[in-house]
């Protein structure tokens, strides 16, 4: 019998801690990021998937999805982007070779004196597609030098992020549409 009454208490005492503990659980739980404006006690609502704030001039960064990569610069000469951002990767196309080699070296900063994060060298027609595996962040500026003394036919493109370049809409695949019949 003391077997019984122990576990109808233990019952019990577990009934009445949930009752009182298992609401502002769940209401903590189901809470857990707020994102709020700085300046005033207005907070951000998601509606539909979509978020609100009001205009009260605060600036509120959410980041839902990580960033696309886009084109950030294209080339055949030396080139600079100002602000920050991230670097992704280089692709380089020599379609006409000339008499020497192509050189792409990218630095961090405006100079060509800065620190080279990335360079490659293409003998003759080629290509070089570097993707960078974890992302170069760079906090004011890249530039782009290309040493092509022998007269070669060459393309460059950088990919990442920012740099005051804005990415375009995403373009969602094609969805089947069926058609009404004609009367």
């Amino acid at each position: 019998m003391n077997g019984k009454i122990g576990v109808v208490a233990m019952l019990l005492v577990g009934g009445i801690l949930g009752y009182l503990i298992g609401p502002p659980v769940v209401q903590a739980a189901t809470n857990l990021v707020t994102v709020k404006d700085p300046k005033t006690s207005a907070k951000a609502r998601v509606t539909n998937g979509s978020l609100w704030t009001n205009s009260s001039g605060s600036i509120v960064y959410a980041l839902t999805e990580s960033l696309p990569d886009v084109l950030i610069i294209s080339g055949t000469t030396d080139s600079a982007k100002t602000g920050q951002g991230y670097l992704s990767g280089v692709t380089v196309n020599v379609s006409n070779a000339g008499s020497s080699p192509v050189t792409v070296n990218i630095r961090k900063g405006s100079s060509s004196t800065g620190l080279i994060v990335c360079q490659g060298t293409i003998e003759g027609i080629g290509h070089l597609n570097d993707e960078f595996d974890q992302s170069v962040n760079i906090a004011a500026g890249f530039n782009v030098q290309v040493v092509n003394s022998g007269g070669a036919s060459l393309r460059y493109d950088v990919y990442g992020c920012c740099f005051g370049v804005k990415a375009g809409p995403r373009i969602e695949a094609p969805t089947q549409v069926t058609g009404k019949p004609v009367t």
